[in-house]
């Protein structure tokens, strides 16, 4: 049987989007890449959010990949944003 042009394959994952909602880990995790990046690894700022230690290089590299996590890295470029525009001097 061919499959019919246009018919949307419903098995496996949903894919992400820019418009995903983010879990709690995710949420913590992007808050504390943008308050505290460059004071500590990605990988350490991954097991302080809830990932587990093992994996966390792994899970840190795929948060931040704008091509496997799009909705988690526009979620970063908000924060990190309203941090700037917060924390921003004017004369």
């Amino acid at each position: 049987m061919a499959k019919e042009a246009g018919k949307v394959e419903t098995r496996g994952r949903p894919r992400v989007s820019e418009n995903s909602r983010l879990t709690g880990k995710q949420i913590k995790f992007v808050e504390l890449v943008a308050t505290r990046e460059g004071q500590d690894t990605l990988r350490n700022l991954a097991a302080e959010a809830g990932f587990s230690v093992k994996g966390a290089h792994t899970r840190a590299y795929e948060m931040l990949n704008p091509n496997k996590s799009p909705h988690i890295a526009k979620a970063l470029r908000e924060r990190r944003r309203e941090l700037a525009e917060k924390y921003e001097v004017n004369y």
